[in-house]
């Protein structure tokens, strides 16, 4: 059976077979919880546990004399080590409900694995896109003009429907309005929080997968009619379903601040 365990031991594998073609980097599973926990997505328990058992072993490591570090290897470190204050604020910052997530873990765990590091970066570490580099897991690029549906890459939820897709202007994905309210979650941005604590004018409202919790992107208020909301979506955390497109419905955009669990 897939476990969580095995899981993260074939993104593993997956990520050195991607190794030669890619160069993004691999952090260890207390960088990637915390990265995750930053972008306000969802990293699964045991890669938390994970995350504290390491970031404890890291403080171990310092407290010890140099002539014990000596001792016990060696080698020197292949990776620059994150600063653990740092960490363990970002780690105790963690929110009840970034745990919970509504997909069962073996469905969850399943999807992850079939995302390569660049979609993985941007799902679940709160990455962005750079303009006009954008295409959907399944390979249809950012300003594709077919018809159909916009699913998430993890849930595999109905979120956007290109009846509300429009030109931007900046080489991104964007709608006007997402199908359902209720699919997302919109919140100000974990990481703009952490570099500019108290300052709220300077943090983004991101838009969060409700069913994996996973990052889809953030949403302005400088789009066009009938919304005036620009939603600007990864198209990398996104699979297109083409076909018959509902119609954009207004209703379903974010009329000011009704997020509660935004704060």
């Amino acid at each position: 059976p897939l476990t969580p365990q095995r899981c993260w031991q074939a993104v593993g594998a997956a990520d050195a077979a991607d190794a030669s073609a890619s160069r993004l980097p691999q952090p260890p599973q207390r960088r990637a919880a915390v990265l995750a926990v930053a972008a306000g997505a969802v990293p699964p328990l045991v890669a938390v546990e994970a995350a504290r058992a390491e970031e404890q072993a890291a403080k171990t490591e310092q407290a010890a004399t140099p002539e014990q570090q000596q001792a016990e290897t060696s080698e020197p470190q292949a990776e620059e080590k994150e600063d653990s204050d740092f960490t363990e604020l970002r780690l105790s910052r963690m929110e009840a409900n970034d745990l919970k997530r509504e997909m069962a873990d073996e469905e969850y765990f399943q999807a992850v694995s079939q995302l390569n590091p660049l979609q993985r970066m941007l799902a679940l570490e709160g990455r962005d896109e750079k303009p006009k580099t954008g295409k959907t897991v399944n390979g249809y690029p950012w300003d594709s003009q077919e018809q159909g549906v916009y699913v998430s890459a993890i849930s595999g939820v109905e979120l956007f429907s290109s009846g509300a897709r429009y030109d931007s202007k900046d080489g991104q994905l964007s709608f006007w309005a997402p199908l359902d309210a209720r699919r997302v979650i919109e919140r100000y941005d974990t990481q703009d929080k952490l570099k500019n604590p108290g300052n709220e004018a300077e943090w983004r409202i991101q838009i969060v997968d409700r069913r994996s919790k996973t990052h889809l992107g953030h949403v302005y208020n400088d789009g066009p009619e009938p919304t005036r909301k620009r939603y600007k979506v990864n198209a990398g955390a996104m699979r297109f379903v083409p076909g018959p497109a509902p119609a954009g419905d207004a209703k379903q955009a974010s009329q000011g601040w009704k997020f509660q669990e935004a704060r």
